[in-house]
């Protein structure tokens, strides 16, 4: 098990599970980052930070703190 955080370019990863507060936890789950979703890592910000996400059809960028939270195989 990895970190969502911890991916390179063109994986293609199924989440496990979010470990984080439940109000984060919420709203990533509203943007359709939940258990069993396939995620498709896009592309990394020059910095690393946003990473960009294709998720069931549209594209995501989510911050790097919030993707350590995330655990995917």
């Amino acid at each position: 098990m990895r970190k969502l955080s911890e991916l390179k370019c063109n994986e293609i990863v199924t989440i496990v599970d979010i470990n984080c507060n439940e109000n984060v936890k919420r709203r990533m789950i509203d943007i359709g980052l939940n258990k069993g979703a396939k995620v498709h890592i896009e592309r990394f910000a020059p910095l690393g930070d946003p990473i960009l996400l294709s998720i069931r059809g549209f594209r995501l960028a989510i911050r790097k703190s919030d993707a350590q939270n995330i655990t995917v195989e």
